[in-house]
């Protein structure tokens, strides 16, 4: 009989829940591709930037001020400007762009786009000033009346937002509109997006005026319909699908985390379900950044802490394209487990 035993323990041992085999991307911290080939060339393309050197920088500083300089030369120079903090500098540079042709309003665009993306309230209202003294456009004048605002001088977008309109009118209903969203909507920091069904009103109260009206509207309502042009430049750019492609690249990942707690300690009671959403910003050049969790409800399990560690680490891998002109972009995704 007692030869018998170390048989059947080997046998019941047989009979136990395995532990799951990670998968190859768990602990790898290179990203895991997303299978989308226009998504994949974005995300390479943010990777090759996060490698240029002062030394090349430097140079991208350089050609970007010439007056004949290359589309791409522009953007990468943008893209990594911004990721290096010089952003006021970057809308100099495609604001003497938009100086060569003060009348041609993409260019101006591309250079408040710049700088409203990135809520530099007080430097567009400077740079619209001197903008205006070469070229009267109401749209500039409509953009300065929102980074007034925001900047914290009502009585200056007022002035503003009249202006706009003896130069080129708006109706009263439509100007009656900006001027209380403007104030309703004036506070200095990100602002969640607002109703739909007024964006698409402004929308078409600007209709038959310039791209900088339709880029005044996006960013009054924090709604960015990549459909609508707002510039030249084509600076990055992530739709809420790339999003999502590239968050459940790692899906493996994430169902391995909870598995394998799960079967650390199958031997408690209580299973390790419920959800936790995670909200993250993407970076200027795609990266992942403060993460933090909203909701933890891990049923009281005491893996709770661990499961939200190892989902954090995951995350933390992710790298997606830069958002369009390098803007920190929201993004957040909810995991869920049952019983």
């Amino acid at each position: 009989m007692r030869t018998l035993l170390p048989l059947i323990a080997l046998v019941l041992a047989g009979c136990l829940p395995k532990a799951p085999v990670p998968p190859p991307q768990y602990e790898d911290p290179s990203r895991a591709p997303s299978g989308v080939a226009g998504l994949e060339a974005g995300i390479g393309y943010a990777i090759e930037l996060q490698t240029v050197t002062d030394e090349e920088y430097a140079e991208l500083t350089r050609a970007a001020g010439q007056r004949r300089v290359k589309e791409d030369t522009l953007q990468r120079y943008i893209l990594v400007a911004v990721d290096r903090g010089d952003i006021n500098e970057a809308a100099r540079v495609l604001l003497s762009r938009a100086y060569l042709s003060p009348r041609d309003e993409g260019p101006t665009s591309d250079a408040f786009g710049l700088v409203l993306g990135h809520l530099q309230w007080e430097t567009c209202a400077d740079l619209a000033r001197e903008f205006l003294l070469k070229a009267a456009v109401p749209g500039v004048f409509l953009v300065r009346a929102l980074c007034q605002e925001r900047a914290g001088n009502p009585e200056g977008a007022t002035e503003n937002l009249l202006a706009a309109h003896k130069l080129m009118p708006i109706e009263l209903d439509a100007l009656e509109r900006f001027a209380d969203t403007i104030r309703e909507r004036g506070a200095a920091g990100q602002i969640d997006p607002g109703p739909r069904d007024l964006y698409d009103q402004m929308m078409v109260d600007v209709s038959k005026r310039g791209m900088l009206d339709r880029l005044f509207v996006q960013h009054l309502m924090g709604i960015f319909d990549t459909a609508v042009p707002v510039g030249t430049l084509r600076v990055g750019g992530i739709s809420d699908s790339d999003v999502q492609a590239v968050i459940l690249s790692r899906a493996k990942s994430y169902r391995y985390c909870q598995e394998s707690l799960a079967h650390a300690n199958r031997k408690l009671d209580k299973p390790l379900a419920g959800e936790g959403r995670a909200q993250f910003t993407i970076g200027p050049l795609g990266q992942v950044q403060e993460i933090k969790w909203t909701t933890e409800s891990w049923s009281e399990h005491p893996a709770g802490a661990q499961l939200t560690q190892c989902l954090t680490t995951e995350l933390q891998r992710l790298q997606f394209p830069a958002p369009r002109f390098g803007r920190p972009r929201l993004a957040a995704y909810t995991f869920r487990y049952g019983s």
